[in-house]
């Protein structure tokens, strides 16, 4: 299956090597999650990159029309572009008037976009999520098809170490963030160049896997005026100033010591006070739409 999907990449002109597992896994959708899980392993052992996490889609975790309207209706849901790494929102009004901006949340495929932001209408037809649009999907309309995630919740299994009304910190290095609902683990109290960076969180399999670099809407998360030393919440253990993010391709490091908190996008690589966190998402819901599917959670 692996190598038929390659020549079909390169019949159809497609240079690089293709997504991750991630994403590659909507395109073999199985009813049978036993066999969608061994059929993922079949393709990791062939060569396709990532790790084994993936959006697990079945039948008893499809919303209804009740849950839908309680989910998004007068409320707000964000994700981000798993390919472009840019935080998208949708806010939608009780009579379904909405409003998206960030990355486009409607297609795998897209290039990152400045100050992307559109409008539109969403409504119930049963348990479907219509969607029309000014500019996402050229206009038309389309449906939604929305999941529970229960892998997506905040099950991790290890002892919990400490707990208070923000974040959870357990025996393995894992950070939840009960606002954001980030999973986070701070790297090596030491300076840390951008290379060593990216090579450290590829190496990540905490857990399960399933670990990037920051966003810079997640990473300025973490700032807290006055926190320990350093800005930054003490049980995150680290002496830095400094942590690497990235966006649209780039890297940049946010600042830490000022007392509102910079970024920086270098032009020569730092090493002083530099560190690296790893971030993971815990989506409650899937959204499945022509163009992929977008993990994503209810702001409020």
């Amino acid at each position: 299956a692996y190598n038929a999907y390659l020549d079909a990449r390169t019949k159809m002109g497609r240079k690089g090597e293709p997504p991750p597992l991630s994403i590659g896994m909507y395109w073999f959708p199985f009813r049978n999650r036993d066999i969608a899980d061994r059929f993922a392993t079949g393709l990791l052992k062939a060569g396709w990159p990532g790790d084994s996490s993936y959006y697990k889609i079945s039948e008893e975790n499809k919303m209804s029309g009740e849950e839908l309207n309680d989910l998004i209706f007068g409320h707000t849901i964000t994700g981000v572009h798993p390919l472009t790494n840019q935080q998208w929102w949708i806010q939608t009004s009780l009579n379904g008037e909405s409003m998206h901006r960030g990355a486009r949340a409607d297609i795998i495929f897209t290039k990152p976009e400045e100050d992307f932001s559109d409008k539109g209408k969403i409504w119930l037809e049963k348990d479907m999520l219509w969607s029309k649009w000014e500019k996402l999907f050229d206009g038309f309309e389309f449906y939604q098809m929305i999941f529970r995630n229960p892998e997506g919740s905040p099950d991790n299994k290890a002892k919990i170490i400490a707990d208070d009304e923000r974040t959870v910190f357990y025996e393995n290095g894992i950070i939840y963030d009960k606002k954001t609902k980030l999973d986070w683990i701070a790297g090596p109290d030491a300076d840390t160049t951008w290379h060593e960076a990216r090579s450290w969180i590829r190496n990540l399999n905490v857990d399960g896997g399933g670990w990037r670099l920051p966003i810079r809407e997640e990473v300025k998360t973490l700032y807290k005026e006055g926190a320990g030393t350093n800005n930054i919440n003490p049980v995150f253990k680290t002496t830095g100033w400094w942590v690497w993010f990235t966006e649209k391709g780039r890297s940049y490091v946010w600042q830490f010591r000022d007392n509102y908190g910079r970024e920086w996008w270098p032009h020569t690589e730092p090493t002083k006070d530099s560190r690296v966190f790893a971030v993971r998402p815990r989506y409650e819901y899937i959204m499945i739409t022509d163009g992929g599917w977008f993990g994503f959670s209810q702001l409020d």
